[in-house]
């Protein structure tokens, strides 16, 4: 068989693993019906709980931008900041999320910049996502004592009577 000198589907593969990243732009809120969120939770499937600036929370779909080898820069956890775009031309049925979809993935740094572009908007309904209420577990910390509920160990056990002290005197030798 003869060899591949120019390389085939497989080197074209390899050849992307190298590529030099991009700094790009970072995207701004620019047409009505699109929002800044937070991810509050992750359903899974593609699929992500958003709460929007606005304090709703949404259902956003991710699209297959950010899947794949798109979702390297792209990675989705709860308190990240996203930008989503509200679907206005479906109706909201009782007890159900509005829908919307994934836009923009936001870095710590894009964050930063989004603040300093909008003071305007309420940044701090974001700060409480994500975060554990730490004030409740040292309650909870502080009302059981665990030492109570641990069965007694061995050596805690004391199953002979004390013993008086043996003096010298009452050791003999010839017993031994």
């Amino acid at each position: 068989m003869g060899k591949n000198k120019f390389g085939g589907n497989k080197a074209k593969k390899m050849a992307r693993k190298h590529n030099i990243p991009v700094e790009r732009k970072t995207r701004y809120q620019m047409e009505e019906g699109e929002i800044y969120g937070c991810c509050n939770k992750i359903h899974g499937g593609g699929q992500i709980q958003v709460l929007g600036i606005d304090g709703i929370e949404r259902l956003c779909f991710i699209r297959k931008k950010f899947k794949g080898r798109g979702k390297k820069d792209n990675i989705i956890n709860i308190g990240t900041v996203v930008l989503v775009g509200v679907r206005e031309f479906e109706t909201i049925v009782d007890n159900k999320l509005q829908k919307c979809d994934l836009l923009e993935v936001y870095s710590s740094s894009d964050k930063y910049k989004l603040e300093q572009h909008h003071p305007n908007l309420q940044w701090d309904t974001f700060s409480s996502v994500g975060v554990v209420d730490t004030f409740l577990v040292k309650e909870a910390s502080n009302t059981i004592d665990f030492t109570e509920l641990l069965p007694p160990s061995i050596s805690d056990i004391d199953t002979d009577p004390p013993e008086e002290p043996i003096s010298e005197d009452d050791i003999d030798l010839d017993e031994i």
